[in-house]
């Protein structure tokens, strides 16, 4: 696989590792698998391993930094501390299937905020967010990143697809700003996880 394109005026505060995974597999035309692939140096014995986005390695969470300049892994941490998660399973708090804002979706934006289970809008639109596929009323299992559509459920129903624009100029354009703050203990969420992305 050759080299994959990502431009610095792409990365945007606050969104998810699976969003940034989509958004990389829409502006390079290639699949998950080919992610995957990349993701584990062309070992094809990992495959297998890391198409779990919950579940993804260090190693791989460093060579997306490396193509993002996002430090994913200082999110993780600062999202472990706002719920003082460092000795439980973050997945209790953290909800497994899509929360999604409609908004947001039509930026080809998803935030890991919107996965926090004590959040039910968005708190770039302050909408109510949602938890279900339009078309089959199912939850949307959003982990898998070697599903071969990006922005898509199990069902096949694309949650939206730019067809009016190139891609590359929804990433470009959307900036989302915090419009709620979330605070824990005198611990403000917003203020370490900007960090993140300088």
């Amino acid at each position: 696989m050759g080299t994959i394109i990502w431009r610095e005026e792409w990365k945007r505060p606050y969104e998810s590792i699976w969003s940034v995974i989509e958004n990389i597999k829409i502006s390079n035309s290639i699949s998950g698998s080919d992610l995957i692939h990349y993701l584990n140096d062309n070992k094809t014995d990992k495959t297998r391993s890391v198409r779990n986005v919950n579940k993804l390695s260090e190693e791989a969470l460093d060579k997306l930094k490396e193509l993002t300049n996002i430090d994913f892994l200082a999110i993780k941490n600062t999202m472990l501390k706002l719920s003082k998660l460092e000795r439980n399973n973050p997945l209790h708090y953290f909800h497994t299937h899509l929360c999604y804002c409609e908004k947001c979706i039509h930026h080809n934006y998803h935030s890991y905020l919107h996965q926090y289970k004590l959040i039910d809008v968005c708190p770039f639109h302050v909408t109510k967010l949602q938890t279900k596929c339009k078309d089959c009323k199912k939850d949307i299992y959003h982990y898998n990143i070697a599903q071969a559509i990006p922005f898509t459920c199990k069902c096949g129903y694309q949650l939206y697809q730019t067809i009016d624009e190139p891609t590359w100029r929804n990433l470009s354009t959307f900036e989302p700003v915090l419009n709620i703050s979330i605070k824990h203990d005198n611990y403000t969420l917003s203020e370490n996880l900007q960090e993140c992305y300088q």
